[in-house]
């Protein structure tokens, strides 16, 4: 993963009073933890709620935590996961939390500008 900077947003055909969620899988470490977090907290500031899943042995829990929503300390279980492989991925019971996550989230985002896109 190089940075969540290289995540592009397309305004085209989304709806609006829908949340915005991310999923981030990675299986390591950013090339540049600072930057990462940063495209991660413009993402929130942006309105858009974060599920980031480390994948391996070879995470940056810290990482993978200060991507997630509730940010690095405060970060629940199913909003910052862990599986040990691809494999534990593809389980029901990771899915069902991903799922269940990406379900709650039950406010809608203000209109707001991220890296010059607009987005409603």
């Amino acid at each position: 993963m190089n940075s969540l900077n290289d995540l592009v947003l397309l305004p085209a055909g989304h709806r609006y009073n829908v949340p915005r969620i991310a999923i981030v899988l990675t299986g390591g470490k950013s090339q540049h933890k600072s930057r990462t977090l940063k495209a991660a907290r413009n993402l929130k500031n942006a309105g858009v709620k974060i599920i980031s899943v480390g994948i391996g042995s070879g995470i940056d829990w810290s990482e993978v935590h200060g991507i997630a929503s509730t940010g690095r300390k405060r970060a629940s279980p199913n909003w910052a996961l862990k599986v040990n492989n691809f494999v534990k991925l593809s389980k029901p019971s990771i899915s069902y939390l991903i799922t269940e996550t990406a379900c709650s989230v039950g406010s809608v985002i203000k209109p707001h500008r991220f890296n010059g896109l607009r987005i409603n």
